[in-house]
Parts: C-alpha cells; sequence; structure tokens
C-alpha cells in the first residue's frame, strides 16, 4: 500500500516485510533545526514552543511546560488524550500531532512529537496548536516563519 501527503507531496510506499520506499517531493524537502523560543499563556497556563527540527525523515516538535501537577499523572509519558495537538503548513490541511513523547523534569514538562510530515522546501509558515491539556481548554497556538531556502 502507499500514503501520500497532499502537503509535502512526499509518498511512502509500504511492501510486505516492512520495507517502505520514501519519494520524497519534487522541489525537496526542507532541513534545518528552528529554534523558536515563543511563549503563549491560555487560562493562566503557559506553553513554550521550544524548536522545530525539519529533516528529510520528518518533523519533531519540542515543546515545555509548568502543568498543574496535582491534576495530570505523574511518571514519563502522558496518556495521548491528555495532550491534544494538531498542525498545519501554509493554513492548509491540519493533522493531529501523534506519537506524544514527554518527561518530567525539576522545573516542569518536556514535551516531543516525531513522524510529523515532512515540511517541502516551498513551505512558507508552520502552525502548531496545542488545544487541550487534560481538563485545561486553549489553543495554545504557535506560528513559525519558516526559512527561504
Amino acid at each position: 500500500g502507499y500514503y501520500r501527503s497532499p502537503e509535502s507531496g512526499s509518498m511512502t510506499l509500504r511492501f510486505p516485510g516492512y520495507r517502505q520506499l520514501l519519494i520524497l517531493p519534487v522541489q525537496g524537502v526542507m532541513e534545518k533545526t528552528i529554534e523558536v523560543n515563543q511563549s503563549q499563556t491560555v487560562n493562566g497556563i503557559t506553553f513554550t514552543l521550544e524548536r522545530v527540527e525539519l529533516s528529510a525523515t520528518g518533523m519533531k516538535v519540542y515543546a515545555f511546560n509548568i502543568p498543574p501537577e496535582y491534576n495530570l499523572p505523574r511518571g514519563p509519558t502522558l496518556a495521548p488524550h491528555v495532550l491534544q495537538v494538531e498542525y498545519s503548513l501554509d493554513d492548509g490541511i491540519v493533522r493531529k500531532a501523534g506519537s506524544l513523547v514527554s518527561r518530567s523534569l525539576d522545573d516542569g514538562r518536556r514535551y516531543s512529537w516525531d513522524n510529523l510530515d515532512l515540511v517541502p522546501k516551498s513551505a512558507k509558515v508552520l502552525t502548531f496548536r496545542i488545544t487541550k491539556l487534560g481538563d485545561w481548554e486553549g489553543p495554545w497556538e504557535f506560528r513559525v516563519v519558516l526559512p527561504v531556502t
């Protein structure tokens, strides 16, 4: 079978035996690390979008916050429903961001999402939106201007 990303133009072909072949968009993909460090406070809760890593294998996003600990599970991971996240490129198709990894630090909690779509070189803006944290509604929205390559 195959999966085609309408935004990036990439296509992933899957073969029996777990082999995959990734076909990249004609214009190429963006490969860069962007130190964002933008903060948004909604309903008294602040999220910081720390950085975005763009590569030929996909996008990875890192964020940080100090959650109201008494209402969230403790430990190295959070249940996926506790944090709801979506993203889009150039105000296009909105996708859910899965593959959440979170860890507790002394001063708060760090989150990362990987295996997100490839970002074509022609993309101009990434919108990353945290819509919900446990019982707290956002959105905490970040617009990242992508570099011209």
